[in-house]
């Protein structure tokens, strides 16, 4: 009986885990170039069952012993275009990313929401400078009209001041950091030699909303299902240690 209690555990405690994904998903669902998390689960090891009939042991079959979470990958999927009318916005094509200066290193991002600070550097709305294609943060200082065109330029008045670092990354090489910031191996990111963006526009987040919240409707009946079992197998062993002693 203890088996089944625990098994029902451990289903709730992944139903838990899958709903806060789900939550960090919905919670970016407005995030420019926000990919989403997408939850897998895994059996645990199960346990083969035995009795013994007449003096022989007789398989009587496996048991599982509950499910656990397994990897939670990234989803890729390029997000929507949207249109925005600001000249800093860029949108870029899947599989290519800016470089972006952290104070951990240089780390790579798709959202393309970038703008001026005080002392007239790009970055990205969260503050983190971009860099140009010699790996120098760009600095316009008081310039004005400042914009990006196709090509990935940096312009002041129409004319060119710097080159985005823009580069190519093998998907099954990123991993996340944060919300909007991906970690990158050693030498896996090649500048791209002719970058193309598409000014003016951004990538929206790839979560889908009205599925997001079928999911989390239905991981929190799966969740509500779990804590019956719990609550069930908790009251017959209450009967058993209870009532059981006294025939």
């Amino acid at each position: 009986m203890e088996r089944g209690l625990y098994a029902a555990a451990t289903a709730m405690n992944a139903q838990q885990t899958m709903q806060d994904i789900i939550a960090q998903n919905l919670a970016n669902a407005t995030t420019a170039g926000y990919k989403q998390d997408v939850p897998t689960f895994q059996a645990l090891q199960s346990m083969m069952l035995n009795r013994v009939v007449d003096g022989r042991t007789v398989p009587v079959g496996q048991l599982g012993t509950g499910s656990e979470m397994g990897q939670t990958y990234t989803d890729f999927q390029q997000g929507p275009m949207e249109a925005t009318n600001n000249p800093l916005d860029i949108g870029l094509p899947q599989g290519n990313f800016l470089s972006v200066q952290t104070p951990t290193g240089t780390k790579y991002t798709d959202a393309g929401a970038l703008s001026l600070d005080g002392n007239g550097d790009l970055t990205t709305l969260s503050g983190q400078p971009i860099l140009d294609s010699a790996g120098r943060t760009i600095n316009v200082g008081k310039a004005t009209d400042v914009a990006i065109n196709a090509a990935g330029q940096v312009t002041a008045q129409g004319k060119p001041i710097a080159l985005l670092s823009i580069v190519s990354i093998p998907l099954t090489q990123l991993s996340k950091q944060g919300d909007s910031l991906f970690n990158a191996p050693a030498g896996s990111a090649k500048q791209v030699a002719t970058p193309h963006v598409y000014p003016k526009m951004l990538e929206q987040s790839n979560v889908n909303v009205a599925q997001s919240l079928i999911e989390m409707i239905i991981v929190e009946r799966s969740f509500e299902t779990a804590q019956k079992a719990v609550s069930s197998q908790d009251s017959l062993l209450q009967k058993a240690t209870t009532d059981v002693g006294k025939v």
